[in-house]
């Protein structure tokens, strides 16, 4: 979008009370940009906590009379988009500024006391250990995948939006630290065996 039609969407819901268009028009650039804040910021989150902050950032743009459209200024050298994402990403840190960090121990995931894996018995504690251990055999990149899918459950087309990666890409990354953990806690199953 050129600087010019972005003036002309400002002025349309400042002046004539017709925003529609912008919210329209921003509103994947907001929700993409508090999903990134988050993982920039290395904070574990719900998709719940990502639509709350969606919404906190277009109720931000539109309180006091749209004071935050309204102090935007095209000379200080950001577009528009530039201007609602950085408030987007002061509306993610203002959120979660003064909370501890929600980080859940592999533990505490829906794992059932006792698990069977193939007639052998083991305790949530001993594969929670394991599956651990192999997180850590696979590279940076398939382990973050392996996280924001599995652990903090979010979409492959999310998780490909935050990494500037094609959905494809970001299958196959999944696919692959799949069968490195898969693999892994083979070994270590056999290992039990004997």
């Amino acid at each position: 979008m050129t600087r010019e039609n972005e003036v002309k969407l400002l002025e349309e819901c400042l002046c004539h009370d017709r925003c529609d268009r912008l919210i329209q028009q921003y509103y994947k650039t907001v929700s993409s940009a508090v999903r990134k804040t988050f993982f920039v910021y290395h904070i574990s989150f719900t998709q719940e906590d990502a639509e709350d902050l969606l919404q906190d950032t277009f109720f931000r743009l539109f309180d006091n009379d749209r004071r935050l459209l309204r102090q935007y200024d095209p000379k200080r050298g950001l577009s528009l988009t530039g201007w609602i994402k950085m408030i987007t990403v002061q509306t993610v840190i203002i959120s979660v500024r003064g909370k501890k960090p929600k980080i859940v121990p592999i533990e505490d995931h829906n794992i059932p006391v006792e698990i069977d894996l193939d007639g052998m018995i083991f305790s949530k504690e001993e594969v929670a250990y394991m599956l651990e251990k192999c997180l850590k055999t696979i590279s940076y990149l398939e382990r973050l995948v392996f996280g924001l899918h599995f652990l903090d459950e979010l979409s492959l087309s999310d998780i490909a939006s935050f990494l500037h990666k094609t959905e494809n890409n970001i299958y196959q990354i999944k696919h692959r630290s799949l069968s490195r953990v898969k693999e892994c806690m083979e070994k270590w199953k056999k290992e039990k065996k004997e």
